[in-house]
């Protein structure tokens, strides 16, 4: 009888944790999945954001010294 009760007990206890809500770590995933997303994101911008200002720059510089009659 000993063993058939240790089986009951092991099958209730796969059961319980089978059927227990895993929702908590779900969404702390997500909420780390977005969070690594929103950083590469805004990294990409910040690199984007610096590329063209460094060629609004340039442009600048260009077209001001056309106008005094230098080549760019």
């Amino acid at each position: 009888m000993k063993l058939f009760d240790d089986v009951m007990n092991w099958r209730g206890t796969v059961r319980r944790l089978r059927e227990s809500n895993d929702r908590g770590a779900s969404a702390i995933e997500w909420v780390v999945i977005t969070a690594v997303l929103v950083i590469a994101v805004s990294v990409v911008a910040a690199i984007v954001l610096n590329i063209v200002r460094e060629r609004s720059s340039q442009l600048e510089d260009c077209a001001n010294s056309a106008t005094s009659g230098q080549e760019c």
